[in-house]
């Protein structure tokens, strides 16, 4: 467990938490570019649109930001974390 935490924590370097509001009509254009370790957690808000969170790579940040906000997306925030356990 020791070890896999620490690879976790090595791993966490590589990314970032990003995490971001969008309408129905936008979600499933922006999830079919979305990068995910798996897949990204997709919650419906009560305003009837969607908060949409996943893990990213840090040097795609940037660039997924443009590509979000093009795409409908709003309220995005992004989060480094310390610890990633797969």
């Amino acid at each position: 467990l020791f070890g896999e935490i620490l690879n976790g924590t090595m791993e966490a370097v590589k990314g970032s938490l990003l995490e971001f509001n969008c309408t129905e009509d936008a979600k499933d254009s922006i999830l079919a570019f979305l990068p995910a370790i798996d897949a990204p957690t997709v919650s419906d808000l009560s305003n009837g649109n969607y908060s949409i969170r996943t893990v990213v790579p840090k040097k795609r940040v940037f660039d997924l930001l443009i590509e979000l906000k093009r795409a409908g997306a709003s309220g995005i925030l992004t989060q480094e974390y310390n610890v990633m356990l797969v």
